[in-house]
């Protein structure tokens, strides 16, 4: 591999993500920051602070919302042109995994405390939080790298497959 840029960040990088057409990259540190990145000059397109260090980051399908988790025990969904916080999620836990189905229907987010969550996306409650749609709750320790295949009915991580249909 040839390295085409490097960025400098406060603190250590725990999560990056392309977007689905490749012309930028979600970048999520431990100094409560998510950016979005220029793919190919490496230049921050906008920045936001978090409340906790982020350790996870998922673009939708469609690249218009960008979702993001970590220590603060909270998944939040934003715009992914401008950064505008469009909602967020209350977990338990540190939220370790967070992804998108790929119809962009629905989210899942995993959380140190073993629980999933599945979330219909887009769907806001009138406190202002996402509707849950299931949750899936396991016995074992934290979820890691979790994925939604095309029927949204399972879900996969390198610590399990969960049937999720209702």
């Amino acid at each position: 591999p040839q390295k085409v840029w490097t960025v400098e960040c406060a603190q250590i990088v725990r999560t990056c993500a392309f977007s689905p057409d490749g012309i930028h990259v979600l970048c999520g540190d431990w100094d409560k920051k998510l950016s979005l990145l220029d793919a190919k000059k490496g230049e921050k397109v906008w920045t936001v602070e978090c409340t906790g260090g982020v350790w996870t980051c998922a673009f939708s399908p469609d690249g218009t919302q960008a979702l993001c988790g970590g220590r603060d025990k909270k998944l939040s969904l934003f715009d992914a042109k401008g950064g505008e916080k469009l909602s967020t999620f209350e977990c338990a836990d540190v939220v370790w995994t967070c992804a998108f189905s790929p119809d962009g229907t629905h989210m899942l987010c995993g959380s140190g405390d073993g629980k999933l969550s599945l979330l219909r996306a887009g769907v806001i409650s009138p406190c202002g939080a996402f509707c849950i749609e299931t949750y899936v709750n396991f016995t074992f320790g934290r979820l890691d790298d979790i994925s939604l295949p095309e029927d949204t009915r399972h879900a996969v991580s390198e610590s399990f497959k969960a049937i999720l249909a209702k």
